[in-house]
């Protein structure tokens, strides 16, 4: 299926390209009422846990990512 999509250019020229489509997600939420206070609080805390953990690890990786950038930069320089 072709479909013609109609915008605005951000340059001269003509490209051809993968199109994507950008939609509005869906957040939709339900409403529930808590029973067990305490197991939230603590699905709460392991979910800030985990979200840290991620963090950190992102962190590190950019950290290693610069490492290798700035030891590779003169050899990125040639090419």
């Amino acid at each position: 299926m072709t479909k013609m999509l109609k915008g605005i250019a951000a340059s001269d020229g003509v490209a051809v390209a993968k199109a994507y489509l950008l939609v509005q997600p869906d957040l939709s939420f339900e409403t529930v009422t808590v029973e067990d206070i305490s197991a939230e609080e603590a699905r709460l805390d392991a979910a800030l846990a985990a979200s840290q953990d991620e963090l950190l690890f992102l962190l590190s990786v950019k950290k290693q990512l610069k490492a290798l950038v700035k030891k590779q930069q003169p050899f990125l320089m040639l090419i």
